[in-house]
């Protein structure tokens, strides 16, 4: 960014309404922002409650005037400015139509329906009017960095249906370079056609990322334009979502920085309150994965969200909890919206303000350790943006992506991962869950059981098995059994003990999925680990098998499974990683998620416990000698600490507390 990107940055969301208090509101956001160290203010216009729909430069005049004093404040306190309009083609209908000399051509759904406000982003008109209006707001501004909203994306537009926009010009650009001209119920029919992709649903995709692409293009050249120091960020949502409209994250930041900095503020998943293994579950598929697709140099603020802002929503321990758990994004600031934007201004007695300025010097200190996302440790977890590109579905909404929940199991039953983009791996362990199949070609999966060893689940068993590739597992037959239809009860360990129980048990009902009942060749070389049993006790399946290279849990985590995080599961995952795993850590309990990266002579461990338990020390099974630990304190503070290791148990003998994390620096 514009300032020394060394440095924290704590960068506040703040709506002024253009009345008789905003005096007022002005100086006691100064005053609030100095006490509590916010260096930078996202100042908000036609936000929220105020949004009169497609703002004109007219109606903006006096709003901006009031942006323009708090701007002139807020320097002079040593605070800098960024600006954000709240929406560019719009979020939703939300009741706001077109202004009656707006003659904007507005989104259509695959169905037909269309919205009364969302503005297509091909429409030419109203491309005119956003550019005027951000060229507008930028002159008179001249924010450090000029934020796009994330309704900048083709799904999520109620009262439409999820993605994508199929008004006439859009039909006309995809007839076109078909060579057809199909009606928008032709195409849509031959685009989300059950099974593999067709020539239409890959245009479809071709032609989202080129339609958003070139609306970034046109933003940034005006934007640059106005004031060539104004920088770009954007705001990042569900990166499922995302994949359903061909988006390439690295390419599109690149086209908003114009060469300077590529910033993304990247959605944190907590709207409102939650547990804090829910919140990790979210955490780990969301944030972590549109993290992953973006390159090291990029500058991520994270979104710290409180819904309508009340005390109600969240609280200070969670908020806390949040900011601590956003770490493994390798942040270089954060971006709060804890306050409402019906122009309360910065309300104290919330306690949110002392919140984000404690935390300061942890994140600095873990920032100062100059770590690079792509050198995290772990299980990898392979995603690819194109997965849609690729996949087999039944109906238009099948195509909304899974690949991200393995992240999101490994770490909630205590295992450390690492995305990856790569298609080769050598002597790793990875897991290949449901679409994650789809990222590979058949060599390429050919390879990957080779040389690794891979953990898999029952949704990626079927599609091996339907591309011929069973083999690869030693796999004859399958039959799917559907969760609540079939007669599966239960889940049996065939040996050992759990808790000092024999024949450890788990349910296979309720939330435990889809599964498939495999069929093994004769004389494949397996292992098995779990039956599966009837409501009479009848054995009616292999459950959990070990195969030469794999671990097959037979279920299908097309979603999160939260009864797959059982005991049952959590030990047997650990023992197979921990067999070759150099690279890999456990916590040994469900709920507290370690992330392990690679530093210049050192590794750093992240710990976050989302439990509800005050831990007195901190057990993880990991391999090989240490040294030496330190640990980063909340103030920021490097300290000894004292630790001991037998085999692969490692005692840490420090406190952590519930919604808490922890940051240790370890030499071998």
């Amino acid at each position: 960014m514009v300032k020394d990107e060394k440095f924290f940055s704590n960068c506040l969301r703040m709506q002024i309404t253009n009345d008789d208090l905003s005096d007022e509101r002005i100086d006691e956001l100064v005053e609030h922002c100095v006490k509590y160290r916010f260096d930078n203010v996202m100042l908000m216009i036609n936000a929220e409650e105020f949004n009169v729909g497609h703002i004109s430069v007219e109606e903006a005049k006096p709003w901006v005037e009031v942006l323009k004093k708090a701007k002139v404040k807020l320097e002079e306190a040593g605070i800098s400015v960024s600006v954000n309009n709240w929406i560019e083609i719009g979020h939703l209908d939300r009741g706001r139509k077109l202004k009656p000399d707006q003659a904007f051509n507005t989104m259509v759904d695959f169905n037909g329906k269309k919205s009364e406000f969302v503005a297509c982003p091909l429409d030419k008109e109203w491309l005119k009017y956003f550019t005027e209006y951000a060229r507008f707001l930028t002159e008179e501004l001249k924010p450090e960095v000029f934020w796009i909203e994330d309704d900048f994306r083709l799904h999520n537009h109620d009262p439409l249906e999820w993605g994508g926009c199929f008004c006439e010009e859009h039909i006309k650009l995809f007839n076109k370079k078909l060579g057809k001209n199909y009606t928008r119920e032709e195409f849509v029919k031959r685009a989300f056609k059950k099974g593999k992709p067709t020539i239409e649903r890959k245009v479809w995709l071709d032609s989202s990322r080129e339609t958003m692409n070139a609306l970034a293009e046109e933003l940034a050249k005006t934007i640059t334009s106005a004031c060539p120091q104004t920088e770009i960020g954007l705001m990042s949502s569900t990166p499922g979502a995302h994949c359903m409209e061909g988006r390439k994250w690295d390419k599109l930041l690149g086209i908003f920085s114009g060469g300077k900095s590529k910033i993304n503020r990247i959605h944190l998943p907590g709207y409102f309150e939650s547990s804090g293994k829910e919140y990790l579950l979210n955490f780990n598929s969301i944030s972590m994965g549109v993290r992953a697709f973006c390159s090291d140099d990029t500058v991520v603020m994270p979104e710290m969200e409180n819904g309508s802002a009340t005390v109600y929503r969240k609280n200070e321990k969670f908020m806390k909890f949040e900011l601590e758990a956003a770490a493994p994004l390798l942040v270089g600031g954060m971006t709060y919206s804890i306050y409402d934007f019906v122009g309360n201004g910065a309300v104290e007695g919330m306690g949110y303000g002392k919140v984000a300025k404690q935390i300061i010097p942890y994140l600095q200190a873990i920032k100062d350790l100059n770590l690079k996302f792509s050198d995290g440790k772990g299980v990898v977890v392979p995603v690819d943006e194109e997965v849609c590109y690729r996949k087999e579905i039944n109906d238009f909404y099948d195509l909304g992506t899974n690949q991200f929940y393995p992240a999101a199991y490994l770490s909630g039953l205590g295992i450390n991962y690492k995305y990856s983009t790569s298609k080769k791996f050598e002597n790793k362990t990875v897991a290949l869950f449901a679409d994650g199949v789809y990222n590979f070609s058949n060599e390429e999966l050919k390879e990957l059981f080779a040389n690794n060893r891979v953990i898999i689940d029952g949704k990626a068993v079927r599609i091996l098995f339907e591309r011929g590739l069973g083999n690869l597992l030693g796999i004859e037959r399958i039959r799917p059994r559907e969760a609540e239809i079939d007669v599966q009860s239960y889940e049996q360990a065939v040996k050992g003990e759990i808790y000092g129980i024999k024949r450890f048990r788990t349910t296979c009902r309720y939330d435990a999925g889809d599964f498939v009942d495999i069929t093994y060749s004769e004389g494949s070389e397996k292992e098995v680990l779990t039956e599966i049993y009837d409501f009479y006790g009848k054995k009616m399946a292999l459950g959990t098998v070990r195969t030469k290279n794999a671990l097959v849990i037979p279920f299908e985590f097309t979603r999160h499974i939260l009864a797959q995080f059982s005991e049952l599961k959590r030990v047997i995952l650990s023992d197979f990683v921990f067999e070759r795993g150099d690279e890999i850590l456990s916590t040994e309990t469900a709920g507290i998620s370690p992330y392990l990266f690679e530093g210049n002579g050192f590794e750093v461990l992240m710990k976050i416990n989302s439990t509800l338990e005050d831990l007195e020390e901190i057990t993880i099974r990991i391999n090989g000698e240490i040294s030496e630990i330190k640990a980063i304190a909340k103030d920021g503070k490097i300290e000894p600490v004292d630790f001991k290791k037998s085999g692969d148990r490692l005692i840490i003998r420090r406190k952590a507390g519930f919604y808490s994390s922890e940051t240790f620096i370890i030499k071998r």
